[in-house]
């Protein structure tokens, strides 16, 4: 199966560009967004850095969308980051009492389980 290469995106930034079978992909947003690609290097995850609860989305190789996530917290605000941990997708919740949790998922977007960040 073809990987993405050349994955670019650079922080406070609106756009991530990468190749993907010999294709040049490119996605512009009228917002900041952060970007990260997945450990497969066939998805790339997208935070959008706005204050919408539901902000996250994984992007298949072409650049189509694979599947937004829908934050599974009540509470939350939006998601803030993301970052593997111990080879583990983390999604950051962000909740409206200050507090923050970590949302574990899997390449296709499923939620593993959620846990209080500290």
């Amino acid at each position: 199966m073809n990987k993405i290469n050349d994955f670019r995106h650079q922080d406070d930034s609106s756009f991530v560009g990468w190749v993907f079978s010999g294709n040049i992909i490119k996605k512009s947003f009228n917002f900041n967004i952060y970007a990260i690609l997945l450990q497969s290097m066939e998805k790339i995850l997208i935070i959008e850095l706005r204050r919408q609860k539901n902000n996250a989305v994984i992007l298949n190789a072409d650049g189509t969308e694979h599947r937004r996530i829908i934050n599974p917290e009540s509470e939350a605000i939006c998601f803030g980051d993301a970052y593997y941990i111990k080879n583990e997708l983390t999604l950051i919740n962000r909740k409206r009492d200050a507090t923050m949790s970590g949302v574990v998922i899997d390449e296709d977007g499923n939620i593993i389980r959620i846990y209080e960040k500290r």
